[in-house]
Protein backbone atom coordinates (compact mmCIF):
# COMPACT_ATOMS: atom_id res chain seq x y z
CA UNK A 1 0.00 0.00 0.00
CA UNK A 2 1.30 3.45 -0.85
CA UNK A 3 1.98 5.91 1.92
CA UNK A 4 2.88 8.85 -0.29
CA UNK A 5 1.10 9.95 -3.41
CA UNK A 6 2.83 11.77 -6.23
CA UNK A 7 0.14 13.68 -8.06
CA UNK A 8 0.42 16.98 -9.93
CA UNK A 9 -2.36 19.50 -10.31
CA UNK A 10 -2.47 22.04 -13.10
CA UNK A 11 -3.42 25.25 -11.31
CA UNK A 12 -3.18 28.81 -12.54
CA UNK A 13 -5.23 31.88 -13.31
CA UNK A 14 -5.01 31.40 -17.06
CA UNK A 15 -8.51 30.74 -18.35
CA UNK A 16 -8.92 27.79 -20.68
CA UNK A 17 -12.35 26.51 -19.82
CA UNK A 18 -13.89 23.94 -22.14
CA UNK A 19 -12.33 25.82 -25.06
CA UNK A 20 -9.21 27.95 -25.41
CA UNK A 21 -5.51 27.42 -25.94
CA UNK A 22 -3.40 26.03 -23.10
CA UNK A 23 -1.18 23.91 -25.32
CA UNK A 24 1.91 25.18 -23.50
CA UNK A 25 0.62 23.57 -20.33
CA UNK A 26 -0.36 20.51 -22.33
CA UNK A 27 3.31 19.86 -23.08
CA UNK A 28 4.05 19.99 -19.35
CA UNK A 29 1.21 17.57 -18.62
CA UNK A 30 2.60 15.06 -21.11
CA UNK A 31 6.11 15.45 -19.72
CA UNK A 32 4.94 14.74 -16.17
CA UNK A 33 3.00 11.71 -17.36
CA UNK A 34 6.03 10.41 -19.23
CA UNK A 35 7.95 10.14 -15.96
CA UNK A 36 5.16 8.48 -13.99
CA UNK A 37 3.11 11.32 -12.56
CA UNK A 38 -0.66 11.33 -12.53
CA UNK A 39 -2.03 14.73 -13.55
CA UNK A 40 -5.58 15.73 -12.67
CA UNK A 41 -7.63 18.61 -14.02
CA UNK A 42 -9.14 20.53 -11.11
CA UNK A 43 -12.71 21.82 -11.26
CA UNK A 44 -14.07 24.39 -8.82
CA UNK A 45 -12.22 26.41 -6.19
CA UNK A 46 -12.91 29.34 -3.91
CA UNK A 47 -13.80 31.74 -6.73
CA UNK A 48 -15.70 29.24 -8.88
CA UNK A 49 -19.48 29.02 -8.74
CA UNK A 50 -20.49 25.77 -10.43
CA UNK A 51 -24.19 25.18 -9.83
CA UNK A 52 -26.16 22.32 -11.38
CA UNK A 53 -29.88 22.95 -11.70
CA UNK A 54 -30.81 19.34 -12.43
CA UNK A 55 -29.50 15.83 -12.87
CA UNK A 56 -29.43 16.24 -16.65
CA UNK A 57 -27.48 19.48 -16.26
CA UNK A 58 -24.82 17.65 -14.22
CA UNK A 59 -24.63 14.80 -16.72
CA UNK A 60 -24.27 17.21 -19.62
CA UNK A 61 -21.37 18.93 -17.85
CA UNK A 62 -19.72 15.54 -17.26
CA UNK A 63 -19.83 14.85 -21.00
CA UNK A 64 -18.23 18.22 -21.72
CA UNK A 65 -15.42 17.53 -19.25
CA UNK A 66 -14.90 14.08 -20.76
CA UNK A 67 -14.67 15.52 -24.27
CA UNK A 68 -12.37 18.41 -23.38
CA UNK A 69 -9.88 16.84 -20.95
CA UNK A 70 -10.26 13.07 -20.76
CA UNK A 71 -11.03 10.30 -23.25
CA UNK A 72 -13.65 12.04 -25.39
CA UNK A 73 -13.41 14.06 -28.57
CA UNK A 74 -14.05 17.71 -29.39
CA UNK A 75 -12.30 20.97 -28.46
CA UNK A 76 -9.11 20.09 -26.55
CA UNK A 77 -7.73 23.24 -24.87
CA UNK A 78 -4.52 21.48 -23.73
CA UNK A 79 -3.91 19.83 -27.11
CA UNK A 80 -5.41 16.88 -28.99
CA UNK A 81 -2.99 14.35 -27.55
CA UNK A 82 -3.33 15.45 -23.91
CA UNK A 83 -5.44 13.14 -21.76
CA UNK A 84 -5.56 13.88 -18.05
CA UNK A 85 -5.49 11.02 -15.54
CA UNK A 86 -8.68 12.17 -13.89
CA UNK A 87 -10.44 15.09 -12.27
CA UNK A 88 -10.19 16.85 -8.93
CA UNK A 89 -13.43 18.27 -7.57
CA UNK A 90 -13.46 21.29 -5.29
CA UNK A 91 -17.03 22.66 -5.08
CA UNK A 92 -16.99 25.35 -2.39
CA UNK A 93 -20.47 26.82 -2.74
CA UNK A 94 -22.74 25.81 0.13
CA UNK A 95 -24.03 22.20 -0.07
CA UNK A 96 -23.96 21.85 -3.88
CA UNK A 97 -26.39 19.38 -5.47
CA UNK A 98 -26.24 16.82 -8.28
CA UNK A 99 -22.50 16.07 -8.01
CA UNK A 100 -23.51 12.46 -7.49
CA UNK A 101 -25.11 12.51 -10.93
CA UNK A 102 -22.02 14.18 -12.36
CA UNK A 103 -19.61 11.56 -10.97
CA UNK A 104 -21.90 8.65 -11.88
CA UNK A 105 -22.02 9.88 -15.47
CA UNK A 106 -18.32 10.53 -15.80
CA UNK A 107 -17.48 7.24 -14.07
CA UNK A 108 -19.55 5.43 -16.68
CA UNK A 109 -17.57 7.26 -19.37
CA UNK A 110 -14.34 6.07 -17.72
CA UNK A 111 -15.49 2.51 -18.32
CA UNK A 112 -15.71 3.11 -22.08
CA UNK A 113 -11.96 3.72 -22.33
CA UNK A 114 -10.01 0.49 -21.88
CA UNK A 115 -6.67 2.16 -22.66
CA UNK A 116 -6.62 4.52 -19.67
CA UNK A 117 -7.37 4.39 -15.96
CA UNK A 118 -8.94 7.49 -14.47
CA UNK A 119 -9.56 8.72 -10.94
CA UNK A 120 -11.72 11.27 -9.16
CA UNK A 121 -10.35 13.20 -6.19
CA UNK A 122 -11.86 15.79 -3.87
CA UNK A 123 -10.59 18.15 -1.18
CA UNK A 124 -13.28 18.58 1.50
CA UNK A 125 -13.03 20.39 4.80
CA UNK A 126 -12.32 18.13 7.82
CA UNK A 127 -15.66 18.47 9.60
CA UNK A 128 -17.87 15.36 9.87
CA UNK A 129 -21.12 15.33 7.91
CA UNK A 130 -23.08 15.75 11.17
CA UNK A 131 -21.30 19.04 11.86
CA UNK A 132 -23.18 22.24 10.93
CA UNK A 133 -19.86 23.54 9.62
CA UNK A 134 -19.62 20.89 6.88
CA UNK A 135 -20.97 22.46 3.69
CA UNK A 136 -20.60 19.45 1.36
CA UNK A 137 -23.07 17.02 2.91
CA UNK A 138 -24.87 16.07 -0.30
CA UNK A 139 -21.59 15.88 -2.18
CA UNK A 140 -19.91 13.59 0.36
CA UNK A 141 -22.89 11.23 0.48
CA UNK A 142 -23.53 10.98 -3.26
CA UNK A 143 -20.38 11.73 -5.25
CA UNK A 144 -18.03 8.91 -6.27
CA UNK A 145 -14.55 9.76 -4.92
CA UNK A 146 -11.38 7.68 -5.33
CA UNK A 147 -8.99 9.94 -3.40
CA UNK A 148 -10.01 12.34 -0.64
CA UNK A 149 -7.50 15.07 0.21
CA UNK A 150 -8.87 16.23 3.56
CA UNK A 151 -7.96 19.85 4.30
CA UNK A 152 -6.76 19.84 7.90
CA UNK A 153 -6.06 23.55 7.68
CA UNK A 154 -7.87 26.86 7.45
CA UNK A 155 -10.77 25.40 9.41
CA UNK A 156 -10.62 26.79 12.98
CA UNK A 157 -11.55 24.20 15.57
CA UNK A 158 -10.73 21.24 13.33
CA UNK A 159 -7.09 21.84 12.46
CA UNK A 160 -4.84 20.63 15.26
CA UNK A 161 -6.03 19.04 18.49
CA UNK A 162 -9.01 17.34 16.84
CA UNK A 163 -7.07 15.84 13.91
CA UNK A 164 -7.08 12.30 15.28
CA UNK A 165 -10.79 12.19 16.14
CA UNK A 166 -11.62 13.77 12.78
CA UNK A 167 -9.52 11.22 10.92
CA UNK A 168 -11.26 8.43 12.81
CA UNK A 169 -14.58 9.77 11.57
CA UNK A 170 -13.30 10.00 7.97
CA UNK A 171 -12.14 6.40 8.19
CA UNK A 172 -15.64 5.31 9.21
CA UNK A 173 -17.09 7.31 6.29
CA UNK A 174 -14.58 5.78 3.86
CA UNK A 175 -15.12 2.18 4.96
CA UNK A 176 -18.94 2.23 5.15
CA UNK A 177 -19.09 2.15 8.96
CA UNK A 178 -20.25 5.67 9.84
CA UNK A 179 -22.55 5.41 12.87
CA UNK A 180 -25.37 7.41 11.26
CA UNK A 181 -24.87 5.70 7.90
CA UNK A 182 -23.41 8.82 6.29
CA UNK A 183 -21.05 6.74 4.17
CA UNK A 184 -19.00 7.29 1.06
CA UNK A 185 -20.56 6.05 -2.17
CA UNK A 186 -17.21 4.37 -2.85
CA UNK A 187 -16.22 2.27 0.17
CA UNK A 188 -12.80 1.82 -1.43
CA UNK A 189 -12.01 5.55 -1.26
CA UNK A 190 -8.51 6.41 -0.02
CA UNK A 191 -7.74 9.20 2.45
CA UNK A 192 -4.95 11.79 2.22
CA UNK A 193 -3.82 13.83 5.23
CA UNK A 194 -3.69 17.41 3.90
CA UNK A 195 -1.53 20.06 5.58
CA UNK A 196 -0.14 23.53 4.81
CA UNK A 197 3.37 23.38 3.40
CA UNK A 198 4.45 26.63 5.07
CA UNK A 199 4.00 28.26 8.45
CA UNK A 200 3.01 31.68 7.11
CA UNK A 201 -0.74 32.17 7.64
CA UNK A 202 -0.87 33.78 4.20
CA UNK A 203 0.00 30.37 2.73
CA UNK A 204 -3.03 28.38 3.84
CA UNK A 205 -4.50 30.09 6.87
CA UNK A 206 -4.50 28.18 10.16
CA UNK A 207 -3.48 24.60 10.83
CA UNK A 208 0.26 24.49 10.22
CA UNK A 209 2.01 21.55 11.91
CA UNK A 210 5.66 21.66 12.91
CA UNK A 211 8.03 18.97 11.65
CA UNK A 212 7.77 17.06 14.94
CA UNK A 213 3.98 17.47 15.12
CA UNK A 214 3.62 15.95 11.65
CA UNK A 215 5.53 12.86 12.74
CA UNK A 216 3.40 12.52 15.88
CA UNK A 217 0.10 12.97 14.04
CA UNK A 218 1.01 10.53 11.28
CA UNK A 219 2.11 7.91 13.83
CA UNK A 220 -1.22 8.29 15.65
CA UNK A 221 -3.24 7.98 12.43
CA UNK A 222 -1.29 4.87 11.39
CA UNK A 223 -1.94 3.39 14.83
CA UNK A 224 -5.65 4.17 15.17
CA UNK A 225 -7.09 4.63 11.66
CA UNK A 226 -4.91 2.96 9.03
CA UNK A 227 -7.68 1.25 7.03
CA UNK A 228 -8.11 3.89 4.29
CA UNK A 229 -5.05 6.05 4.94
CA UNK A 230 -2.64 6.08 1.98
CA UNK A 231 -0.54 9.21 2.30
CA UNK A 232 -0.11 12.93 2.72
CA UNK A 233 -0.43 16.06 0.65
CA UNK A 234 0.48 19.71 1.09
CA UNK A 235 -0.82 23.07 -0.05
CA UNK A 236 1.26 23.69 -1.76
CA UNK A 237 4.49 21.92 -2.70
CA UNK A 238 6.27 25.20 -3.48
CA UNK A 239 5.93 26.31 0.14
CA UNK A 240 6.90 22.80 1.26
CA UNK A 241 10.20 22.94 -0.61
CA UNK A 242 11.05 26.35 0.83
CA UNK A 243 10.17 25.33 4.39
CA UNK A 244 13.31 23.62 5.68
CA UNK A 245 14.70 22.46 9.02
CA UNK A 246 18.13 20.93 9.44
CA UNK A 247 18.59 20.62 5.69
CA UNK A 248 15.28 18.73 5.25
CA UNK A 249 12.26 20.35 3.63
CA UNK A 250 8.69 19.93 4.85
CA UNK A 251 7.74 17.48 2.10
CA UNK A 252 10.74 15.24 2.85
CA UNK A 253 9.86 15.30 6.55
CA UNK A 254 6.24 14.42 5.74
CA UNK A 255 7.35 11.51 3.57
CA UNK A 256 9.72 10.27 6.26
CA UNK A 257 6.92 10.39 8.83
CA UNK A 258 4.77 8.19 6.60
CA UNK A 259 7.28 5.37 6.93
CA UNK A 260 9.43 3.12 4.80
CA UNK A 261 6.41 1.88 2.82
CA UNK A 262 6.27 5.33 1.19
CA UNK A 263 8.67 3.89 -1.39
CA UNK A 264 6.35 0.99 -2.20
CA UNK A 265 5.63 0.25 -5.82
CA UNK A 266 2.80 -2.15 -5.02
CA UNK A 267 -0.15 -1.36 -7.27
CA UNK A 268 -3.84 -2.10 -7.01
CA UNK A 269 -6.80 -0.89 -9.04
CA UNK A 270 -6.89 2.42 -7.20
CA UNK A 271 -3.23 2.88 -6.28
CA UNK A 272 -1.21 5.75 -7.71
CA UNK A 273 2.30 5.17 -9.05
CA UNK A 274 4.91 6.50 -6.64
CA UNK A 275 7.66 8.30 -8.52
CA UNK A 276 9.14 11.75 -8.65
CA UNK A 277 10.38 14.15 -11.27
CA UNK A 278 11.81 16.63 -8.82
CA UNK A 279 15.16 15.96 -7.20
CA UNK A 280 15.13 17.79 -3.81
CA UNK A 281 18.89 18.28 -4.10
CA UNK A 282 18.42 20.05 -7.41
CA UNK A 283 17.23 23.37 -5.98
CA UNK A 284 20.28 25.07 -7.39
CA UNK A 285 19.91 28.65 -6.33
CA UNK A 286 17.61 30.39 -3.93
CA UNK A 287 17.76 34.13 -4.36
CA UNK A 288 15.66 34.99 -1.33
CA UNK A 289 15.84 38.77 -1.57
CA UNK A 290 15.63 39.94 -5.16
CA UNK A 291 14.49 43.50 -4.62
CA UNK A 292 12.66 44.86 -7.63
CA UNK A 293 11.41 48.10 -6.16
CA UNK A 294 10.88 49.68 -2.76
CA UNK A 295 7.72 47.70 -2.01
CA UNK A 296 8.20 44.32 -3.68
CA UNK A 297 10.44 41.40 -2.80
CA UNK A 298 10.46 38.19 -4.82
CA UNK A 299 11.87 34.75 -4.22
CA UNK A 300 13.03 32.89 -7.32
CA UNK A 301 13.62 29.13 -7.21
CA UNK A 302 14.77 26.82 -9.99
CA UNK A 303 14.22 23.09 -9.46
CA UNK A 304 15.80 20.46 -11.69
CA UNK A 305 13.45 18.04 -13.42
CA UNK A 306 14.50 14.50 -14.28
CA UNK A 307 13.39 12.68 -17.39
CA UNK A 308 12.49 9.00 -17.61
CA UNK A 309 16.19 8.01 -17.85
CA UNK A 310 17.16 10.03 -14.79
CA UNK A 311 18.87 12.78 -16.77
CA UNK A 312 18.22 16.48 -16.48
CA UNK A 313 14.98 17.25 -18.27
CA UNK A 314 14.64 21.01 -17.90
CA UNK A 315 13.84 23.18 -14.90
CA UNK A 316 10.78 24.41 -13.10
CA UNK A 317 11.00 28.09 -12.16
CA UNK A 318 8.85 29.44 -9.35
CA UNK A 319 8.54 33.10 -8.44
CA UNK A 320 6.86 33.84 -5.13
CA UNK A 321 5.60 37.34 -4.53
CA UNK A 322 4.83 39.30 -1.40
CA UNK A 323 2.66 41.71 -3.36
CA UNK A 324 -0.85 41.93 -4.69
CA UNK A 325 -1.79 40.27 -7.96
CA UNK A 326 0.30 41.18 -10.97
CA UNK A 327 -0.63 41.26 -14.65
CA UNK A 328 2.52 41.59 -16.79
CA UNK A 329 6.03 40.43 -15.92
CA UNK A 330 9.53 39.70 -17.20
CA UNK A 331 12.39 37.59 -15.87
CA UNK A 332 15.91 38.49 -16.94
CA UNK A 333 18.48 35.69 -16.66
CA UNK A 334 22.23 35.71 -17.31
CA UNK A 335 23.32 34.47 -20.74
CA UNK A 336 25.06 31.46 -19.14
CA UNK A 337 21.68 30.10 -18.05
CA UNK A 338 21.34 28.85 -21.68
CA UNK A 339 17.53 28.91 -21.63
CA UNK A 340 16.11 28.29 -25.10
CA UNK A 341 12.37 27.86 -24.49
CA UNK A 342 9.70 28.43 -21.86
CA UNK A 343 6.26 26.89 -21.29
CA UNK A 344 4.75 30.37 -21.00
CA UNK A 345 5.73 33.76 -22.33
CA UNK A 346 8.36 34.51 -24.96
CA UNK A 347 12.12 33.96 -24.78
CA UNK A 348 14.47 36.57 -26.25
CA UNK A 349 18.24 36.15 -26.29
CA UNK A 350 20.58 39.14 -26.06
CA UNK A 351 24.36 39.48 -25.91
CA UNK A 352 24.56 39.32 -22.11
CA UNK A 353 21.12 38.17 -21.03
CA UNK A 354 18.03 36.11 -21.75
CA UNK A 355 14.60 37.61 -21.09
CA UNK A 356 11.40 35.62 -20.55
CA UNK A 357 8.35 37.89 -20.71
CA UNK A 358 4.59 37.49 -20.49
CA UNK A 359 2.68 37.85 -23.74
CA UNK A 360 -0.66 38.93 -22.29
CA UNK A 361 -2.01 40.48 -19.13
CA UNK A 362 -3.09 37.81 -16.64
CA UNK A 363 -3.57 38.31 -12.91
CA UNK A 364 -1.18 36.12 -10.93
CA UNK A 365 -0.12 35.71 -7.32
CA UNK A 366 2.34 32.87 -7.87
CA UNK A 367 4.23 32.30 -11.10
CA UNK A 368 5.32 28.80 -12.07
CA UNK A 369 6.60 27.52 -15.41
CA UNK A 370 9.20 25.23 -16.98
CA UNK A 371 12.16 26.01 -19.22
CA UNK A 372 14.48 23.98 -21.41
CA UNK A 373 18.18 24.73 -21.76
CA UNK A 374 20.67 24.32 -24.56
CA UNK A 375 22.69 21.11 -24.26
CA UNK A 376 20.66 19.76 -21.30
CA UNK A 377 22.41 21.89 -18.66
CA UNK A 378 22.43 20.32 -15.19
CA UNK A 379 22.42 23.68 -13.42
CA UNK A 380 20.44 26.86 -13.95
CA UNK A 381 22.33 29.96 -12.84
CA UNK A 382 20.01 32.51 -11.24
CA UNK A 383 22.74 34.76 -9.91
CA UNK A 384 21.85 38.26 -10.99
CA UNK A 385 18.31 37.33 -12.04
CA UNK A 386 15.90 40.26 -12.19
CA UNK A 387 12.14 39.95 -11.97
CA UNK A 388 9.92 42.89 -12.94
CA UNK A 389 6.17 43.44 -12.92
CA UNK A 390 3.92 46.19 -14.21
Amino acid sequence: MLRFLDISFISDTYECGITGDCSGYGEQVQYCQSVGKKVLISIGGASANIVFTSSSDAKSFAQKIWNAYLGGTGDRPFGKGVIFNGIDLDPENNNPLYWGDFTTEIHSLFETDSKHKYMISAAPQPEPIESPDQNLVNFLENAWIDLCFIQFYNNPGYDNSDTLSMFTWWTSWATGKEKNKHNSKNTGVKLIYGLPGGSNTNDAGQGYQSFSQVKTQVANILKTSPQAFVGGGTWDDAWSYENTQGGINFLQNFKSALGSCSASTTKSKRDVTNSTTTDPSAIYYDRSAVTVDETATYKIIATGLKNAKGRTGGFQIRVHMNTELIESWSLTLPKQSRVISSSIGTVKRYRNSIIIASVSKKKLSTLRFTVDTRGGANKLDLKGAIFKTW
